[in-house]
Parts: structure tokens; sequence; C-alpha cells
């Protein structure tokens, strides 16, 4: 049964012959033509409030998002609406890269609603014929999967073709770990280094790079002999150095400080470190300096 609204307001039914509610209105574009469009929930209120979302970005002066806008327009309105603001800016330069190389290219010229598993299967396949990793192939299907749960959300299509693509199989590596005689070894290495403080709180520790660069001194109790791991130092194009949140489940991580952390933290906090050099600069001390100390130390990478 239609709900009578208002004149411009749009109508409400329900669509029996798919078991949702329609939201239907109407408006006019750039040129003065009319455009109708709908909009769909799985009950009443929610179609209402997805039909006057469209029409609050109508006064404002934007297209609504429509049945027939593309996957790479829809991905483009979703990371800059959603995604952004939920995720850290690292991880939001990754997803936007993803989908700029590998998305959007293989699939953003299709419409959103007609989405096939098939087309996001056969993107996977070209990207393992490209030659590159199962990971990812398998990063840019989550990412798709992710933004199309949105779409679902948003009543803009039916199901999430992703979701019913199977994920390309990832061999895991398990993490290595220094062993103590390795610890020991780096250690030497880099003793002297204007860093060596700041690498020896990290590996006694267990601070990632990011973790250990976005240390400040009101996040250490040098009295109680704890520090607090509540920020992260991530480098971004065109803005250098930000601090922003630990990544999920590391935030507010309280550590407790042995002897030689303590002493160590002091030594930077003192400018004592690397003969009496100044304290540290997080302008320079950049991810380069970090590997570059692990290989010197005879490993073959990071294990931050």
């Amino acid at each position: 049964m239609a709900g009578k609204r208002g004149h411009g307001e749009g109508t409400i039914r329900h669509r029996a012959d798919k078991d949702l509610w329609e939201g239907m209105y109407s408006y006019r574009d750039a040129s003065g033509t009319l455009k109708r469009r709908s909009v769909y929930g799985k009950t009443q209120r929610e179609a209402g409030e997805k039909m006057r979302a469209a029409q609050r970005t109508i006064d404002q002066g934007d297209t609504p998002l429509t049945d027939r806008q593309t996957v790479a327009q829809f991905l483009d309105r979703w990371l800059t609406d959603v995604a952004r603001p939920k995720l850290r800016p690292s991880t939001y330069a990754s997803y936007r890269q993803k989908v700029r190389l590998y998305i959007a290219p293989a699939l953003g010229r299709h419409q959103l609603v007609k989405l096939t598993p098939q087309q996001v299967q056969a993107m996977m396949n070209g990207m393992d014929e490209r030659g590159l990793s199962p990971r990812t192939a398998q990063y840019a299907r989550a990412i798709l999967r992710r933004a199309l749960n949105q779409a679902l959300k948003w009543g803009l299509v039916t199901k999430n073709a992703a979701a019913l693509t199977d994920a390309p199989r990832v061999e895991r590596h398990e993490m290595q770990a220094l062993t103590p005689a390795q610890a020991r070894v780096f250690l030497d290495t880099v003793h002297g280094d204007r860093l060596e403080a700041l690498y020896a709180v990290a590996l006694s520790l267990g601070l990632r790079q990011g973790e250990a660069l976005g240390l400040r001194w009101q996040d250490v109790d040098f009295d109680g002999g704890s520090l607090h791991v509540r920020s992260s130092l991530q480098w971004l194009s065109g803005e250098g150095p930000k601090l922003v949140e630990p990544r999920r489940g590391r935030a507010a991580a309280h550590c407790r400080l042995h002897r030689a952390s303590s002493h160590n933290c002091e030594r930077i906090a003192s400018g004592s470190a690397s003969n009496a050099s100044p304290p540290v600069n997080i302008g320079r001390a950049r991810s380069g300096d970090w590997s570059f100390q692990i290989r010197a130390a005879g490993h073959c990478r990071s294990t931050h």
C-alpha cells in the first residue's frame, strides 16, 4: 500500500515482488530534465530514510546516487564519504591506491547494480595473470567487499558480488622474531647511533616502528616505571609526519619499563644518547633508518 506524501516529498510503497519497501522521488537535473529515482529498504522506515537522504543530497546541489551509476562512481563516493572518516590515514591511502590501480580499471565501467561475481572473479584472475601476489588480489577483494556491504545498506544493490567469490589462497608465513643472540647483535650494531636509545626501547618493549616514533614524554611515567602507547607516527604523502591512533587492540597499551628500558627513555629525554646528540627528531627518524640497521646487523628484514 502506497503512503501518500506532500508534493515533492516522494512516495513509499511495498514491493511484493521484491519483498522490499520502495521510496520513489523525483528531481530536476542541471538541464531541467525531470528525473525519477527509487531507493529500497527492508522496512518502510529504512526506505523513507534513504529517500530523505537522497533528497537532502539534491538540496545541497549534488547528484544523488542512482541505479545507473558505475562501480567507479560509487567507489569514489564511498571512499570520500565512508572510508576516509573511519580509517587511519595510511589505510585510507592504501584503499584509494588499490581502487585506482586494480579495482577501477577492471570493474569501474560496469553499472554497480549489475555487477556480478563472475566479473569480480575475472578481476582477481587478471591480477594473477599479471603476476601480482595472491595477497594483493585478496586485499583488493576485501576492499570491494567492504564497499559493496555499504551499497547493500544503502539499498543500491541486492547482493554483494565480491562476497560471492572465493578469496585467493594466501600462504601464511610465521613471523620471524629476533632471537636473543640476534637482538644482542642488533644492539651492538646500533651502538653509538643517534637513535640507539630509541631502538633499544622499541626492541625491549616490542614496539612497532610507528609506535616507537610516536612516543611523547607524557606517555612515559619515569616514577611509576611505565609507558603507554597512545599514538603512532605515520608518514603521509604531501603531509609529512602525523600522529594517529595505534592499530586496533594497541590503543593505550600499557608497558612496564624494566631498568634498561627506563634508562634508555631517560637517555632520549636528556639528549645523552649517541654521544650527547640532541633528543630524537622525528622528522629525521624515517623507516630507512630502521630497516638499514636491521640489514647492517645481518638480518634480511625488520620484524616491525
